[in-house]
């Protein structure tokens, strides 16, 4: 893909397209490390030059242009972290494989968000890494959830008070999401344990890794006796 020459947006989802088939091969478990790493090589170089042609679009004045590189661009990162999470697996490496697929599904979420409603790769990495998660991750797991009372939080597009601009939480504009920084923490409520948080790097860390090891059985079962055969007298 990287070895292609791209100019616009929509020769990126293009390229993506056709490519799709050999990506899903390579991000499983039975790939060859070696050439998973090659293949996250070259798409974190393609990513950096995506970065590029983003500062690019954004000094000719071209906002939606912008934002159209940063969601095909979205969906490469989280194609590149899903083989961080392989290659972490493969080193052994539960906790790091971890937080690199929580990346991954992040990315994955916000690039079906962004992209057309059509473009089944988008919608493909999500389901897909669903999967990846009952399969490589199995055992379930408690997480962290704060509850705080939030006194002031600012937009990062403007800077100004969120609520007050036009800007949305989760949406691009002229290449970048727009989020809510809190900036000001007036009470802490609780702190809870949970099933299904809003962010899954907050999950509770097993000794030796992140998941428990099988427990064995507290009692041993009794060997069953043999049945002795008595003819039963009339």
């Amino acid at each position: 893909m990287a070895e292609k020459s791209i100019s616009k947006p929509r020769e990126l989802l293009q390229l993506i397209i056709e490519d799709w088939t050999e990506i899903r091969k390579f991000t499983t478990c039975s790939w060859a490390k070696q050439q998973q790493f090659e293949m996250l090589t070259m798409y974190e170089r393609l990513c950096s030059e995506i970065d590029a042609a983003i500062a690019g679009a954004r000094e000719r004045g071209g906002g939606d242009e912008a934002s159209e590189w940063r969601a095909g661009q979205t969906l490469l990162k989280s194609v590149v972290c899903e083989l961080q999470m392989w290659l972490a697996l493969k080193e052994s490496d539960a906790w790091s494989a971890w937080h690199s697929f929580c990346d991954a599904e992040q990315y994955a979420v916000n690039a079906r968000r962004w992209l057309p409603q059509s473009f089944e790769p988008a919608k493909d990495q999500v389901e897909h890494l669903r999967l990846v998660e009952r399969i490589a991750f199995p055992y379930p797991a408690f997480f962290t959830s704060i509850a705080v009372l939030v006194g002031r939080e600012v937009c990062t597009i403007c800077e100004s008070e969120y609520g007050t601009c036009a800007h949305l939480a989760g949406e691009l504009y002229d290449g970048e999401m727009c989020a809510r920084r809190c900036e000001e923490i007036k009470e802490a409520l609780h702190l809870a344990l949970v099933r299904n948080p809003s962010d899954k790097r907050l999950r509770l860390r097993e000794p030796g890794g992140i998941d428990p090891p099988p427990r064995a059985e507290s009692r041993p079962k009794k060997p069953r006796r043999a049945k002795s055969k008595r003819k039963r007298r009339r």
